[in-house]
């Protein structure tokens, strides 16, 4: 997925200052992410009077799918955007809160993810064998090991010679 693209999701995945979602609302599809570094575009909606206007934009995350929530730690921000380094691969869940003049929070009650993003920075491990029988045959045995693992992404492919077109092996479990 392209940074550009993957930064329109960002910034649609989360509203700030806005209503809380209610307790029955799904949960936001995850975006897998290869860094642990990324920023967090937002923006503020239905900004009210001069007196009430947005002292600060808070960040909190839950990597524990939302059982606990902290408040991230303070790094790089701009008026649209905050900068977030995870310190672990896995799943994480983000949620904003906003701060006005007046110290009043936006939303209240408890967080809900804006946003969810499954960081995986660790390439996958391949062991692939293959054996051939004296009948011709090919056994072919392989092991992934990954934490996000999409087995419907692995093909094997395989040819009787240089000049002939490749074919799918079925994979099982």
């Amino acid at each position: 997925m392209r940074a550009a693209a993957v930064a329109a999701i960002l910034l649609l995945a989360l509203r700030a200052a806005d209503a809380a979602p209610a307790p029955s609302a799904a949960l936001p599809e995850p975006i897998a992410w290869r860094q642990n570094v990324f920023s967090i575009p937002y923006r503020i909606r239905n900004q009210p009077a001069a007196e009430a206007a947005v002292a600060e934009v808070q960040l909190f995350v839950s990597d524990d799918a939302g059982r606990t929530w902290r408040l991230a730690p303070r790094s790089m921000s701009s008026a649209t955007s905050i900068i977030y380094t995870a310190a672990h691969d896995g799943e994480h869940w983000f949620s904003l809160r906003t701060i006005d003049q007046g110290g009043r929070v936006a939303p209240t009650g408890p967080h809900r993810p804006g946003l969810r993003v499954i960081v995986d920075t660790q390439q996958p491990k391949l062991n692939l064998q293959a054996t051939a029988s004296r009948a011709g045959a090919v056994d072919v045995r392989w092991h992934a090991e990954d934490t996000n693992l999409a087995l419907d992404s692995l093909k094997i492919e395989t040819r009787s010679g240089p000049n002939s077109q490749w074919q799918p092996l079925a994979i099982g479990r």
